[in-house]
């Protein structure tokens, strides 16, 4: 905008010296205005908490610290290399100019377009509120949904094995074969690393951890054509594709649970379905899950189903019958003391050698308590009350027993015993739209007393995304308001150009449509943000040029025409210049600089590309509303001003006339 305006001075035959200096004094305010404008748009974004905030943190503080520096070197470095460096060709005059430059074939029809706009400025009006609401009616009807991340073709995924508690290293290594087995017949994956015994991968809370009946394999896919180096052969298919394949393979396994998961993309927001079940009971916490695993199976869309509940390692609880132990002498305390002793040993003493000491342990030998028969068959000592000689009793003389789990991990939120049950989302289906049917589900549940059963994870983060972006949206348009009054120090026009925020809407909606791309959560709510400060900018520097022009006397219709073909070149070419430092990231262009080539598609076109459809689309749409409707739209608050004025001066003709009247009625 200011090399512009200083080079349009400059071919109405201003030296360079002059032309820079009277250049940059009109366009700073304007500057300083469209540069806070934009600033207040990502100001909000700074104070993003939570696992969010610190993901996507560095966007707005990187925009911040670039747009503060461009606007110094934009008003204090560049009209110092323009009154030195600039080469313009001279007109005769800025008529001559003008009327050379207005001659091409868009400006004709620009000016037509504009008069026209003008001329009939309600029905332009009708119409364009008219295209927002029918772009809101056919987004409803023709959109692709929402989605809280990109869906990014993950490169790695881990098949996790979960064999149950007991189970020892050997068996585990062999479900871990059968899983190897599967995979080896894919032609899609690079390689793959199994461990046996190692928890984790799959499972967040698991961790890294050393159990034997527990294992996982971490697979490794081909590369994207994208990112083929000299010798490897690129992925087959997709990935998605592959994974679906190898679940459907991995569910013929028996003995063991044994599931894949992808490769989780962005910060950890948990699975794409989690449910949590809290209640008092851990056990009856199991049964409710496992119930609702197979309920939630059912909905369209849920696959890959997993808990968190854990019963343990196998438990023998005995149960000793005080009546039997008093009748053969032997008390409770003595019963589980024998028990002790020949099961994990008792310390009779201490042998010492030196300053070495090694404790002495009592224990039963091994082949004495390997199976339940033998523990039952352990001798008990007792006594008869008459006699003081001691005698012994099986121990299934004074006790029964039964086999249970014990108690594994036990989770808690907010103090509340919980079970998560966590799932993925099948190839082909909409996230929300997926998790919408689950939160049906779930509402429709019937638990006992106590007990609850809701929709967490991903899905609370989303939900918390889209609060903190809500808020930093009325936020932005708070701040760009207050830096539009303080400029204008007017009330009437940053109305104008926040409408023109509000039906730059229908570029970005119709992006989507046309792209085929969901309203992503994070990524297009951050570029409708962006674009609420960027669409004013190009307002600003309009309506700055036709408040200047109306201060030289030239009446609304004139100074709006003049100003809107005056700044058409500089409008246009910082929208132009915008979209087309976006626009590789829409197309899925992108530059590898690893291998110092560029690369179409892959991870980075998926992330970036729903914001950057968003700008794209906004910006290019608001442009056109920035050259005809904000014309518009001043020309219809002049007719509420003359109205307003002409309702006033009626109001002041009776008392006026009253005032004259007076002196000749008290004559």
């Amino acid at each position: 905008v200011l090399v512009e305006n200083i080079y349009r001075h400059a071919e109405e035959g201003k030296t360079l010296r002059e032309a820079s200096i009277i250049g940059a004094r009109e366009v700073a305010m304007p500057l300083l205005g469209s540069t806070a404008t934009t600033l207040g748009a990502f100001v909000p974004l700074v104070f993003w908490t939570g696992i969010m905030g610190e993901f996507m943190g560095y966007l707005p503080k990187t925009v911040i610290i670039i747009l503060i520096s461009s606007l110094i070197l934009s008003v204090g470095v560049l009209p110092v290399f323009t009154a030195k460096y600039l080469k313009v060709t001279r007109r005769p005059s800025g008529e001559a100019q003008e009327s050379s430059f207005q001659q091409l074939p868009i400006m004709k029809l620009y000016r037509r377009v504009l008069e026209w706009s003008i001329d009939h400025r309600y029905i332009a009006l009708a119409g364009g509120f008219g295209t927002l609401i029918a772009t809101f009616i056919a987004y409803g009807a023709l959109g692709h949904g929402t989605e809280f991340f990109p869906e990014i073709e993950p490169d790695r995924a881990t098949v996790s094995v979960r064999a149950p508690d007991g189970t020892d290293l050997e068996a585990t290594d062999a479900v871990l074969r059968q899983a190897e087995a599967v995979l080896s017949r894919e032609e899609n994956i690079n390689f793959y690393v199994a461990e046996t015994g190692i928890a984790g991968g799959g499972d967040p809370f698991e961790g890294s951890q050393a159990v034997a009946n527990v294992g996982r394999i971490t697979v490794d896919f081909l590369p994207h054509e994208t990112r083929v180096r000299e010798g490897e052969k690129p992925r087959v298919e997709s990935t998605n594709d592959t994974i679906e394949r190898v679940r459907a393979g991995l569910a013929s396994i028996t003995g063991a649970e044994v599931e894949i998961a992808k490769e989780q993309q962005g910060p950890p927001v948990g699975a794409p379905i989690s449910v949590e079940v809290t209640g008092d009971d851990f056990h009856e916490l199991g049964r409710i899950s496992s119930k609702l695993r197979r309920d939630l199976a059912k909905v369209p869309g849920v696959t890959e189903l997993s808990d968190n509940y854990r019963v343990g390692r196998p438990e023998m609880r005995l149960r000793i019958d005080r009546g039997a132990a008093k009748r053969v002498g032997a008390s409770t305390q003595e019963v589980a003391s024998a028990i002790r002793t020949a099961v994990n040993g008792t310390k009779a003493s201490v042998y010492r050698e030196g300053e070495k000491e090694v404790d002495i342990v009592v224990e039963l030998a091994p082949e004495y308590r390997q199976d339940l028969q033998s523990v039952m068959s352990l001798r008990i000592p007792g006594r008869e009350d008459t006699s003081p000689d001691t005698y012994s009793v099986p121990l299934s003389a004074v006790a029964s027993y039964e086999l249970a789990g014990g108690s594994g991990s036990i989770r808690h939120i907010d103090q509340d015993r919980v079970v998560t049950i966590g799932g993925d989302v099948s190839e082909g289906f909409n996230q929300n739209a997926v998790q919408a049917d689950v939160v049906k589900f779930l509402d429709g549940l019937e638990l006992a007393d106590g007990y609850h059963a809701r929709l967490g994870g991903a899905s609370d983060e989303q939900k918390e995304s889209e609060s903190f972006l809500g808020k930093a949206f009325l936020i932005a348009l708070f701040l760009i308001s207050i830096v539009l009054v303080a400029e204008f120090n007017r009330f009437d026009l940053p109305l104008i150009i926040m409408m023109s925020v509000l039906l730059s809407l229908i570029g970005v909606l119709w992006g989507l449509i046309l792209t085929g791309t969901p309203f992503g959560v994070i990524m297009t709510g951050i570029g409708v943000i962006s674009l609420a400060g960027v669409v004013v900018n190009n307002a600003i520097v309009l309506l700055e040029y036709v408040e200047q022009l109306r201060g030289e006397g030239r009446d609304v219709r004139d100074a709006l025409v003049a100003a809107g073909m005056t700044r058409f070149r500089p409008v246009m070419l910082t929208a132009i210049t915008t979209v087309l430092g976006v626009l590789p990231m829409a197309i899925g262009v992108s530059w590898d600089f690893l291998e110092m080539k560029a690369v179409i598609g892959g991870t980075s076109a998926a992330w970036w590309g729903p914001m950057a459809v968003a700008i794209v689309f906004g910006l290019s749409f608001a442009t056109v509303l920035t050259l005809v409707m904000v014309p518009t739209l001043y020309s219809i608050l002049e007719d509420f001003r003359l109205f307003r004025g002409r309702l006033g001066s009626r109001k002041s003709k009776p008392a006026a006339a009253t005032e004259v009247e007076s002196p000749s009625a008290a004559q």
